[in-house]
């Protein structure tokens, strides 16, 4: 599935979605993912599967509270035209000195996989990746203090 032939749902509640709404403006504005508004909080939950149905387009599936077991009548499918990311954040102790966590920070943190020679994910193509802007803290380089402190 390319993602120029889907729909990514932006809800009215900005305070609620938020970081999903910019997400998906994005996500359009780059891919060719056609952006919907709505105003009945059906990003995730039964309400994401009735607007797939009344829509009858394939739809972007947020990772943000997405809990409801997938109805017997809709298939889920990847986008790979691009493959598309949400980006999630790592934070622990710079204290930490467990083996357990350490080895986690280790698995997840390799952000090096796949990137090309100044650091970056493909953007466009069949078999590339589409990942959203760098956030403030992420431009800021390792190590750099997040919005968590």
């Amino acid at each position: 599935m390319a993602a120029r032939d889907t729909l990514v749902l932006l809800d009215e509640d900005a305070t609620s979605w938020s970081s999903w709404n910019a997400y998906a403006e994005e996500l359009g504005r780059e891919t060719g993912a056609q952006a919907v508004r709505i105003s009945d909080g059906g990003v995730t939950g039964p309400a994401f599967f009735d607007h797939v149905r009344r829509r009858k387009r394939p739809l972007i599936n947020s990772p943000k509270g997405q809990t409801a077991a997938l109805p017997p009548d809709l298939v889920r499918r990847p986008v790979v035209a691009p493959r598309i990311y949400w980006t999630w954040s790592l934070v622990w102790r710079r204290s930490e000195a467990r083996a357990s966590i350490l080895a986690v920070v280790d698995a997840l943190g390799d952000r090096d996989r796949g990137r090309d020679r100044d650091g970056d994910l493909p953007r466009y193509g069949a078999d590339l990746h589409w990942e959203p802007a760098p956030t403030s803290y992420e431009r800021a380089g390792p190590g750099a203090r997040g919005p968590i402190r």
